[in-house]
């Protein structure tokens, strides 16, 4: 007798990272932009010829591959296929000595390699459990060597709040801010945001809704938010100094 496999359902992070997502994403990180996060960190990376960097994350290589063309040793590391081709294809084309390699960044397999880790545009947080993201954060003190440093970019939940209460509304049964715009993006597409965060697990959520042709397409991210209490105690626990 055998037995059926059990389907394992995939977390939102594992799908959201493709060819829509680069649509829909088009006006919110233009080259003038990511220019001036790489000049930050050229400068708080200093002198930047030879660090060894992981960036975690690394999407398509928007930061991974200028970050090499001055000077540094870069590892880009992120668990979209899809978005590791892209990087790859990209730094053969430019000759630019990156290197990209396909993980989850719970199971990090460095130790003591790198002299800096990034994590940017909001790239942590998509785990459902504190511990999960706990084991990424051991995952990285252990990856850099003494006295490295973690850049960690995170989406501010006062912030996120403010905006959500200036512009949408309290769902008072659910104990969820909401808020729903439409945009027309510069490829054309008008793209309908949805946006919810709740107020008492700071789980925000962002649905995007959009129509290509006949077709009705969604993308969903699903993104833990921290406090600045909670992010240091994890760090600090785990070996960082803030």
């Amino acid at each position: 007798m055998t037995r059926a496999k059990k389907k394992i359902k995939k977390e939102w992070w594992q799908n959201v990272f493709n060819q829509d997502y680069l649509n829909t994403y088009v006006d919110t990180t233009p080259e003038s932009v990511t220019n001036q996060q790489v000049s930050f960190l050229v400068n708080i990376l200093r002198p930047i010829a030879r660090k060894k960097i992981l960036d975690l994350g690394c999407g398509y290589g928007r930061h991974a591959l200028k970050l090499a063309k001055a000077g540094g040793a870069v590892t880009g590391f992120d668990y979209s296929k899809f978005f590791l081709a892209i990087a790859k294809k990209q730094a053969a084309r430019e000759g630019t000595k990156a290197k990209f390699i396909f993980g989850d960044m719970r199971k990090l397999p460095f130790k003591q390699e790198f002299d800096a880790v990034l994590s940017l545009f909001t790239s942590f947080g998509y785990f459902q459990t504190y511990q999960e993201h706990e084991v990424a954060i051991q995952g990285v003190a252990r990856a850099l060597k003494p006295r490295g440093i973690f850049l960690l970019d995170l989406n501010n939940p006062a912030r996120r709040l403010g905006a959500l209460m200036e512009n949408g509304k309290l769902d008072r049964k659910r104990g969820v801010m909401t808020s729903q715009k439409t945009f027309k993006l510069s490829n054309g597409l008008n793209v309908t945001i949805t946006q919810e965060l709740d107020l008492a697990t700071m789980r925000y959520k962002l649905n995007r809704r959009w129509r290509e042709g006949k077709k009705q397409k969604v993308s969903l991210s699903d993104i833990q938010l921290f406090t600045r209490p909670e992010i240091t105690y994890l760090l600090e626990r785990n070996g960082f100094t803030v």
